[in-house]
This record gives C-alpha cells, structure tokens and sequence, in this order.
C-alpha cells in the first residue's frame, strides 16, 4: 500500500504538472518553477540533514527514498530550468547550488533506478554536446564522456570490492545484476 500510494501521489503530481503547462499563462508558469525550485532544494535540505544525524540511506520523512529520488530527480531538471531563466547572476547561483544539493541528496537515497535514469540522461546530454558544433562544448564533453568509461570500467571490474563498501550509493550501485529481483 505504501508503495502504491507513493506511486499515485506522484503520477497526480505529473499529471497536475502537464495540466498547469498546458493551461496555465507564462507568469503563473514561470512562478511555478521557481516554487518547485526552492521546494526541492528544501527537501535536499532536510534529507542532507537527516543523512547527518542518522547516517545510511535517507529517505525517512518523504516515503521511502525511491519517492525522495523521483522527487528530487523532476525538481532537479526545474531547478536547472530556473537557473538559465535567472535575471541575476547571484540567483542563478543559488539554483545551481540548489541543484548540486538535490543531485547530492539523490546519491544519499541509493535508489539505483534514479541514480541510472540521471546517468544515462547525463550520457545523452553529453553526446549532444560531443555533436555540436562548437569547440569548446564538443571538447569538453567529449573529455567527460572519456572519463566516464574510465570510470565505468574501473567500477566494473572492482564490483565485487565495491559491492562491500560501507557507503551505501556505491555498494547499492554495484550490487546490480540480472538475479536481482
């Protein structure tokens, strides 16, 4: 039942989403985002602080941490969203930070499913990037994407040290195979 209410909260919150971007003027729309925004960067916050006092996987006060990551995963790509529409400079630095903050909060829910759907949309972002045009944007990310099969491999073939490590997105993340129900 827990698992099934969080299910439908979140598709209704989709849902109602997709109606206020289809519905709803620029203003009210551009307010919008920057409540979801502050909103996500607020439930970072707590789970950053709740990881501090109790340790281990976060997700406690939201659901389970499978609910928090998809949170944090929709609010993170809004709070990006805000951070380009930013006017200041300081504001646009703030949503960046608030950004950073849901990634890292992400992370410490170790719910693989989010932590894959966000790498594999960081690779794709990426490979746009590798396509473009320009010089500086195609270096750079053709620079991350070498980094990161560096690092894919190297994480593939200590999977089995990694499984054992006490820091729990890392061992979750390694743990992965195809006998996992």
């Amino acid at each position: 039942f827990g698992r099934g209410d969080g299910l439908l909260m979140l598709s209704l919150s989709v849902a109602s989403f997709y109606l206020l971007l289809i519905y709803a003027d620029r203003a009210f729309f551009l307010r919008l985002l920057r409540i979801v925004a502050w909103v996500g960067t607020f439930a970072a916050i707590w789970a950053l602080v709740q990881w501090l006092i109790t340790g281990g996987r976060i997700g406690g006060s939201i659901g389970n941490p499978a609910f928090l990551a998809g949170y944090l995963a929709l609010s993170f790509f809004v709070t990006l969203i805000v951070a380009q529409m930013s006017a200041s400079e300081q504001w646009r630095r703030y949503a960046y930070v608030g950004a950073g903050l849901q990634i890292l909060a992400i992370l410490l829910t170790a719910t693989r499913g989010t932590m894959l759907a966000l790498t594999v949309a960081g690779v794709i972002a990426l490979l746009c990037g590798a396509a473009a045009k320009t010089g500086v944007v195609r270096k750079r990310s053709l620079a991350i994407l070498a980094a990161l099969f560096i690092a894919a491999t190297g994480f593939f073939f200590a999977r089995d040290f990694l499984a054992q490590s006490s820091f729990s997105p890392v061992a979750r993340i390694a743990q992965i195979s195809l006998q996992d129900p």
